[in-house]
């Protein structure tokens, strides 16, 4: 692993350059990581894919050598990755992305705390010359600081589908039925979604889609997962766990609660949404997610 500053760096160009990349900021905290190209990946598919990939992150720790442990002031990921909540519902627009993906970057630009850092991670056996490694970190780090900066025109939309008049009063019918049956106490909550596809005249520059997001949404956690000819990207107001002197915080979603008439009847209520099957499935979510690390 190399550490050192980093200078600006062009998103849109980074990412697109290799087959699997990542990007993550948290503007509000300065914290961003961004992934190049892959030199170890474990991707898996179904429902078992929480207890292979354990298994095989399990195996990789018994053949590393590494000084992570000297970066871990820092926070620097080891692993970045996706993995989808319900791997039997994939659709065809998500074939380029498997069920579970997580891979060790090769390269990873890392901002926290107003310092750049950049990490470097090679995969060698006992036949590997320590000087073709050399070579090679020399070979990509030119290649990925010495780009020259094309001009990306923005994307701009050529049609829409699935927003049309008819469609729109379609979805209100929706919605109105939806909130009929809770009157009628036949269901409690349901979560409505629809999807709008936008034909664009040019590929979509991903420096333009953070920078947008970045300014609208300063607290939420922006991402974008490239791979293949694919890229999803999007800025979550949800975190999963965050781990700070020695304690765990979650945040949460969807498990909002009116307030009580008094303090008692306030912790009751607290009792009640802390103890709801939505909570407990992202708590069982977080602890299956640990045991892989």
């Amino acid at each position: 692993m190399v550490t050192g500053p980093i200078g600006k760096h062009n998103l849109n160009t980074s990412l697109k350059s290799f087959e699997r990349s990542f990007y993550f900021e948290k503007p509000s905290e300065d914290y961003v990581v961004i992934g190049l190209d892959e030199v170890y990946k474990i991707s898996e598919n179904g429902e078992t894919r929480f207890v292979a990939t354990e298994k095989k992150m399990n195996e990789l720790k018994s053949n590393v050598i590494s000084n992570w442990d000297s970066s871990k002031p820092l926070n620097i990921p080891l692993f970045v990755g996706a993995m989808k909540f319900q791997p039997e519902r994939s659709e065809d627009i998500w074939t380029e992305f498997d069920d579970s993906t997580w891979f060790i970057p090769e390269v990873m630009l890392f901002r926290t705390n107003q310092k750049n850092f950049l990490v470097f991670n090679v995969s060698f056996s006992s036949t590997t010359h320590i000087e073709k490694i050399k070579e090679r970190i020399k070979k990509k780090l030119e290649s990925l600081f010495d780009q020259t900066e094309k001009e990306v025109l923005q994307a701009k939309i050529k049609s829409i589908s699935g927003n049309s008049p008819k469609e729109k009063k379609k979805w209100k019918g929706f919605v109105t039925h939806a909130l009929e049956n809770i009157l009628e106490n036949n269901i409690d909550k349901v979560v409505l979604s629809r999807r709008i596809e936008l034909l664009l005249n040019n590929e979509p520059n991903l420096d333009y889609l953070a920078e947008s997001l970045r300014t609208s949404y300063p607290r939420c956690s922006i991402f974008c997962y490239h791979h293949g000819k694919s890229n999803f990207f999007g800025a979550s107001p949800e975190r999963l766990a965050l781990f700070s002197a020695g304690k765990m915080m979650i945040e949460v979603l969807a498990g909002s609660a009116p307030r009580g008439k008094d303090e008692i009847e306030d912790l009751s209520i607290e009792k009640d949404v802390l103890m709801s099957e939505k909570i407990f499935e992202n708590i069982i979510l977080l602890l299956n997610t640990l045991k892989m690390f």
